[in-house]
This record gives C-alpha cells, sequence and structure tokens, in this order.
C-alpha cells in the first residue's frame, strides 16, 4: 500500500493543478502547480478564497450557473474562466469542477491538466463529465485516472491504493488530514491573529502560544542571561503588539514572524556593544543542525552576497536573516527539505572559505 507521505509527494509536484475547497469555499488543498498558473504560494493559497486571490471576474450569470450545476445538482462543470495572475496579468483558462460528499462533508474538486494537444483535452472532457458525476467508479480507479491526466505519467498513476474504500475516504485519508496536519498551525494563526485584531485584549493567546519559544530563543543567544531574556521577550511582543493591526497572514507560521521580530532585537542589542558578535544564527529549536562559527554579522552578509549564487544567497537570507525553518523554505521554493540543507551547508561552506 502507498504511504500518505508518498502520495502527498506526488501530488505536491504534478504538473497538473489540483485544488479542493470546502463548502465555504476556501482552500484545503492546493499542490504546486498553481503557484505556477497563480503565482501565489502554496502557504498563501491555504484557507484563502480562490476569488480572493485570483478568481472572480467573470459575469455574475457564469457564477450562477457554475454554482447550480455543483451545488444544487450536484453535477461536473467545465468552463472557461477570466482569472489574474499574481503579477496583475489577466489569462484565460479552461476550469473543470466537481462536487464531492463525503459522510456529510462536502468539497469542489477543481482539476487543471496540462494538455498535450486538441484531441486530449477533447478525450479529457468527455472522461471527466462521466466519471466525476457517477458514483459506481471504485474510489482507487477514479484516483488513478485524476492522477493519469494531471502528471501525464503512467508510473504515478499506478500507485497502490486501497480498493475498498470511496474516493471520498481515500482522499481525505491520504490527501486533506495529512495537508491539513502540516498546515494546522498556520490556520491556528490565521483564526488567533483575525481574533487579535478584533479585540486586542486577545493578544495574549498569541503571546502564551508562542512566549517559551522566544524566551528560548533569546535564553541561548545572550549568556542564559535570565532577565536579559525577559527584556527582550517582552519587547518582541510588544513590538508585535503594535503592528498586529496591519499583520496580514500570509505564507509562514506567527513564530515565524515573531522570530524576525526577535533576531532584529537581538541585532540591535548588540549592536549597541563595541564587538559585534553573534554565536548562533539558526532558527530555534532546531539545535541538532550545525551552526556557523563565530563571526561578525555585517561581514558574514557582505560575503555571502559576494560568493553565493542567487539560490544560495535567497536561501542564506530566509533562513538567517528573515528567520525561516528549513521547511518552510522547501515549500516556498518548491524544494525538498534535504535540498535545502545541501545549499545551506554548501553556502556555509564558501562563506568560511571565502
Amino acid at each position: 500500500m502507498t504511504s500518505k507521505e508518498h502520495v502527498n509527494e506526488v501530488f505536491e509536484r504534478l504538473p497538473g493543478g489540483f485544488l479542493v475547497t470546502n463548502t465555504t469555499g476556501r482552500v484545503v488543498y492546493a499542490n504546486y502547480a498553481l503557484t505556477e498558473s497563480t503565482g501565489y504560494e502554496v502557504p498563501q493559497i491555504v484557507g484563502k478564497k480562490p476569488g480572493e486571490l485570483w478568481g472572480g471576474h467573470m459575469e455574475g450569470a457564469f457564477y450562477r450557473k457554475m454554482w447550480k450545476k455543483l451545488s444544487t445538482c450536484s453535477e461536473p462543470f467545465m468552463g472557461t474562466v477570466c482569472n489574474v495572475h499574481r503579477n496583475r496579468t489577466r489569462f484565460f483558462q479552461r476550469s473543470y469542477l466537481a462536487p464531492l460528499e463525503n459522510n456529510g462533508q462536502k468539497y469542489y474538486l477543481s482539476l487543471q491538466p496540462k494538455f498535450g494537444s486538441l484531441e486530449d483535452r477533447k478525450r479529457f472532457e468527455e472522461e471527466f463529465l462521466k466519471i466525476m458525476h457517477t458514483q459506481d467508479m471504485p474510489g482507487d480507479d477514479k484516483f488513478r485516472w485524476i492522477l493519469s491526466w494531471l502528471s501525464l505519467d503512467q508510473k504515478a498513476a499506478s500507485l497502490d491504493f486501497a480498493k475498498e474504500k470511496s474516493f471520498g475516504v481515500l482522499l481525505e485519508d491520504l490527501l486533506l488530514d495529512f495537508f491539513q496536519e502540516k498546515y494546522a498551525s498556520r490556520t491556528e494563526d490565521r483564526d488567533l491573529i483575525f481574533l487579535a485584531q478584533e479585540t486586542p485584549e486577545k493578544f495574549y493567546l498569541l503571546y502564551e502560544k508562542y512566549h517559551m519559544e522566544i524566551e528560548s530563543y533569546f535564553y541561548h543567544r545572550v549568556g542564559k542571561d535570565r532577565f536579559l531574556t525577559d527584556e527582550l521577550t517582552q519587547e518582541t511582543f510588544l513590538r508585535a503588539f503594535k503592528h498586529v493591526s496591519d499583520f496580514s497572514p500570509s505564507n509562514a507560521t506567527y513564530l515565524t514572524y515573531l522570530i524576525r521580530i526577535a533576531h532584529n532585537i537581538l541585532v540591535n542589542h548588540y549592536r549597541k556593544k563595541t564587538s559585534l558578535y553573534i554565536e548562533d544564527m539558526e532558527v530555534p529549536l532546531e539545535y541538532g543542525d550545525t551552526s556557523l562559527l563565530q563571526v561578525e554579522l555585517k561581514e558574514v552578509f557582505r560575503r555571502a552576497k559576494e560568493v553565493l549564487n542567487p539560490l544560495e544567497h535567497k536561501i542564506f537570507v530566509m533562513r538567517y536573516e528573515q528567520g525561516y525553518s528549513i521547511r518552510e523554505i522547501a515549500t516556498v521554493l518548491g524544494k525538498t527539505e534535504n535540498a535545502v540543507k545541501l545549499h545551506v551547508s554548501r553556502g556555509r561552506s564558501k562563506i568560511k572559505g571565502s
């Protein structure tokens, strides 16, 4: 049986786009192909409505017809839509949508295959209307059918799925649950941020969730000085609180944002001293990673810009200046975590040898 991890890895890298929304229209699954077509990174898409990002540019009659098909008639829908890329350019594409209900939970699927010819498109559209409308097709066969069109790779379409499960159960078990767990912290953060923006007194919930991580960040960087740790932690959350009304959840957890603030506060603290040395520039909670040797901070970033190639430099800045974790960098750049770690390691070696 194919593991959830492997299924998610295959779907993430499919050349064709695959999107799932819930009954409120918010995205509960998206793969990296959506980034190519819309310009938005997957973490920026999760929890949003497509109409808030790239959609919503057709006449009202179009959407009434679409929702009548999907919601009232529970039938698949296809049509040509005008969308707007993140860079503000308009583009047209065929939209293939289908409703799905599983144990009382309703979803809407969006498929964006890449066709090699007009004949391929016609054949897909005929199959799409038939397959996505029928309840008779076994769930594993329907899963493989989607994979075959989105990947154009028979090897990917031959993944081994549980034969006794319906398509809806397979979708939730293999993709949605795994994906939601991956982005659960971002979803929770988004809710807490919106709550704090509406009621500033509720900011304490964000403080309670993350104050120990911020304290740990400072404690291991200021010589385990408890008084200084408390002072810098307080300053970090005070600065975050002042700007919470302007904060817009995007492609990272709120912890990443707090780490960025904490990093800047720590740098400013050391700038007040005659010598500016920071022993450990790693993001907290990942102490097993190798740290840079003691170096002057400004000199490190100057040398990094000189000796690293553009991708290595971007990863270096995201890791050490902006506070992204290895996993978050991999998500944003569409690379594996091992690939990011390799770039980080090579970058550090280049800097040390320069």
